[in-house]
């Protein structure tokens, strides 16, 4: 079982409190992973949510179990719903299984499967050209047994790396400490000799006030979000202010960033007018050369509050997402971009179903959006919150609809699994 508790902590060492309530899980799934051979692999296998991953570079998170001699695992406390089983050797090979949906019939069987087309190339400084050592490479591919498989390598002294890709296509990314992260697509024929080039991170330093008083912000979220390959790997760059609300973000990727603060309470006036590519509208945006350091204060405003609760048939419902979804797809985006499923304020309902977000942008149209595993999705009508200002919306759920679907093969009885 998982479960979630937004918390703030404002500032380094300070102390905050929780309640994390797990929802209810009845559902296990058993099964067995092996290689092609079918020698038992040995290592952890987790279960995770089927939506809402950044893709299969991405590490798995949810419920997870040591697999025996012979590659058994069972992992219970599961959600009825579709989920996706991975396969981890750390720091070697992680390989995910495709969707299925829970409750599963009889073991479930993950096969890895071995070798794959060899990949050779250097990681070099893109500024310099230098070899880049210790840098890791993770390469993956399809395959046959699972859904996707990831191998992992380090570079040499030399900056030089050999792996093996499954499939014909798949994708190939290079990462260094104070490096930028670099995506290769892999199709068709592969080069000897792969040069993949990263260029140096930048440092951005700078103080946080509140745009009325002038008074430091501490303990607020400060992000650099990347305007170009805006749905690539340049991640975002995070941070928290310190007590006097100075901030350093150590490791933004070159080129334009919309730089903002969001969440304690507070949010960058006119976040809203950030346009995807473009390095963004009316918020801040800096431009970083690879490797410089720059210093540039930000003002925020107060945030808006929303709080409500959420029922199905009178009753609390505890332990469901609540987010706050806008039009703007720039704003969506953002979202995912921060690891948040949907929308910029994700929430989850206390046992007497109940939730509060504390940092809605002002002045723009959003609605509650309540997806829950045994509940129809459900939306309020659009609103807005002033600066400042506190909203109360409640979310009426309905029971869901399930409908049994068994897919077939072409001119036969026999049915298709995974």
């Amino acid at each position: 079982r998982r479960a979630v508790a937004p918390v703030s902590v404002p500032a380094d060492g300070a102390r905050v409190s929780a309640t994390i309530d797990l929802p209810a899980g009845d559902v296990s799934l058993a099964g067995r992973v092996v290689f092609e051979d079918e020698t038992p692999f040995r290592g952890p296998v987790i279960v995770s949510a089927a939506v809402g991953q950044m893709g299969p570079f991405m590490p798995a998170r949810g419920p997870q179990a040591q697999t025996d001699a012979e590659g058994r695992f069972s992992v219970g406390g599961l959600a009825p719903g579709t989920v996706m089983v991975t396969a981890v050797a750390p720091g070697s090979i992680r390989a995910m299984g495709l969707p299925i949906k829970l409750p599963y019939e009889g073991d479930y069987v993950l096969t890895i499967g071995a070798g794959g087309v060899p990949i050779k190339g250097k990681v070099v400084d893109a500024e310099t050209q230098q070899a880049i050592p210790g840098a890791t490479v993770v390469a993956g591919g399809g395959s046959p047994g699972a859904g996707f498989v990831v191998r992992t390598t380090q570079a040499d002294a030399e900056g030089r790396f050999e792996l093996e890709v499954p499939g014909v296509e798949g994708g190939m990314l290079a990462m260094a400490p104070g490096f930028g992260t670099q995506v290769v697509e892999l199709r068709g024929e592969r080069p000897e000799d792969l040069v993949v080039p990263l260029p140096k991170l930048a440092v951005l330093r700078g103080q946080l006030t509140a745009k009325a008083s002038g008074e430091a912000l501490a303990g607020v979220p400060v992000y650099a979000v990347p305007a170009e390959g805006f749905g690539g790997f340049s991640f975002p760059a995070s941070t928290v202010t310190d007590g006097e609300g100075r901030f350093t973000l150590d490791d933004v990727h070159p080129g334009n960033s919309s730089v903002f603060a969001y969440g304690s309470g507070w949010v960058t006036e006119g976040l809203a007018g950030m346009q995807p590519r473009r390095g963004g509208g009316s918020a801040p945006t800096v431009r970083l050369k690879p490797g410089e350091e720059q210093q540039k204060d930000h003002t925020a405003v107060p945030a808006g509050t929303v709080e409500g609760r959420v029922v199905s048939a009178g009753k609390a419902v505890p332990g469901a997402g609540v987010s706050l979804e806008r039009g703007n797809d720039f704003m969506r985006g953002i979202g995912a971009r921060l690891g948040m499923s949907s929308g910029l304020v994700p929430a989850v309902t206390d046992r007497d179903g109940r939730d509060a977000s504390d940092s809605v942008i002002p002045d723009v149209d959003v609605h509650l959006s309540t997806p829950a595993v045994v509940f129809a999705t459900a939306k309020t009508d659009p609103f807005t919150v002033a600066s400042g200002a506190r909203e109360t919306r409640d979310n009426e759920l309905e029971a869901a609809r399930w409908m049994t679907v068994t897919v077939l093969y072409a001119a036969t009885e026999l049915p298709v699994r995974n």
